[in-house]
């Protein structure tokens, strides 16, 4: 017997597999002035994490510290290129438990294989949708 699906039941669980897809906006200067505009996908399980840059999609692995908020990010593209960034400066934020925590508001690159996000590149606290 077939089983009919609803447009709208498609719709919602399309949504549900896709809602953790929400991307983070970072936007930062390089070192020359000129702005860096991207957006980093996680990825999860078998799915690679994304960098989006320039329209180009970047695939790798991103390294973020689930203990400490203020420890260096890293990034390792496929292709072997590392990006480091260090926290700079932080405020202190009331987490989704109503403690207080610290958030890391400006990174700075301080090492980078990758010339689209050469070394002193400088970027605010990343933004989700």
């Amino acid at each position: 017997m077939p089983v009919r699906v609803s447009g709208l039941w498609f719709a919602i669980v399309a949504f549900g597999l896709l809602a953790g897809c929400v991307p983070a906006l970072l936007d930062g200067t390089r070192p020359d002035g000129s702005a860096i505009h991207a957006m980093f996908y996680p990825g999860g399980g078998p799915l690679k994490d994304l960098l989006i840059l320039d329209g180009t999609n970047y695939f790798g692995k991103a390294e973020v510290s689930a203990t400490d908020p203020l420890a260096d990010v890293k990034f390792r593209l496929e292709t072997g290129q590392q990006i480091r960034a260090a926290c700079r400066t932080y405020r202190e934020a009331k987490d989704e438990h109503g403690e207080m925590v610290k958030k890391c508001t400006r990174y700075e690159v301080v090492a980078s294989g990758f010339a689209k996000i050469p070394k002193g590149s400088v970027f605010k606290e990343p933004q989700t949708e």
